[in-house]
């Protein structure tokens, strides 16, 4: 089964599985499903769901305008990314789970509302993670790197992952990636890790800078963007630095998000390899050098 037949057979999931093993109650109308906002707190009925040509299920959530397949209703569920919702889905209706430490309950009870809860931050040691970052060829593990540990609606889980500046957290397991926030009002920001160098090494996510700290490069502080969207604020950070090092993905977003670091005074350098990322550098040995963006 390849990857577009298998979204397929995901998004064409029967209703009444889905909604019953969510606890989210639903009414079948004539030409439609009516369904309960209960990730919402919500009493009465305000979700549309509908099958499309394709025989594909799509919601409409019409107090707040989101809708989508099941795969989004998951992401609303979980607050968890694309591919962890999908991985979600894959392994409780799809296929039989193989790493079940890291896996995230599927009890209707943990769907009902995304409330999360940081239980405990602390140093490293789960052999689960462990495991899962020597996959990764992560075998060095700095001090800034925590295991974290949540609750969302009574269900505990636990991944590897940093704080942002605005206190939330960015957290990785096998199972996938999730942006965890205690209280509405926390963006999802980057993460700046400082040790006191005039050099900063930048990149989008978690494990391209953990990778970064398996090279032998020179010490520097780092700054993970969490997602591209936060360049323009990564921007102020860095004015402080004389030397700027990019390691950025090798696709649109990355390449985009160089473009704009090319206004900054600092000298800038980036790492070049022609994976498309760099943990995927490094996993595959590939050559990674150090040049001068200009």
């Amino acid at each position: 089964m390849n990857r577009q037949q298998e979204l397929h057979r995901i998004k064409s999931i029967p209703p009444e599985i889905i909604l019953e093993d969510f606890k989210i109650p639903f009414t079948f109308r004539n030409s439609y499903i009516e369904a309960t906002a209960v990730w919402r707190n919500e009493k009465t009925p305000s979700v549309s769901i509908q099958k499309n040509e394709f025989g594909e299920w799509l919601w409409h959530d019409f107090g707040t305008g989101k809708g989508g397949s099941w795969i989004d209703l998951v992401m609303v569920l979980y607050n968890c990314d694309y591919i962890t919702a999908v991985r979600l889905l894959r392994e409780k209706y799809l296929e039989k789970n193989d790493f079940p430490d890291l896996k995230p309950d599927f009890t209707p009870k943990s769907c009902r509302v995304s409330t999360v809860k940081i239980i405990e931050v602390k140093k490293v040691s789960s052999p689960a993670l462990l495991k899962y970052l020597r996959e990764r060829k992560i075998t060095k593990i700095p001090n800034w790197l925590k295991e974290i540990h949540w609750e969302i609606n009574g269900r505990k889980y636990f991944g590897a992952g940093i704080k942002t500046e605005t206190g939330s957290y960015t957290v990785r397991n096998k199972f996938g990636k999730w942006n965890l926030k205690e209280k509405a009002e926390q963006k999802h920001s980057y993460s700046l890790i400082e040790k006191g160098s005039r050099y900063i090494a930048i990149f989008e996510g978690l494990f391209d800078a953990l990778s970064w700290e398996q090279l032998k490069f020179k010490q520097t502080d780092i700054l993970i963007l969490n997602s591209v969207v936060n360049v323009e604020k990564a921007l102020a950070v860095i004015e402080k630095y004389d030397t700027v090092i990019l390691g950025l993905d090798n696709d649109k977003a990355g390449l985009s998000a160089r473009r704009k670091f090319e206004k900054i005074n600092s000298k800038t350098l980036y790492l070049k390899f022609e994976s498309k990322d760099l943990n995927e550098a490094l996993k595959k040995q590939d050559s990674i050098s150090l040049l001068p963006l200009f």
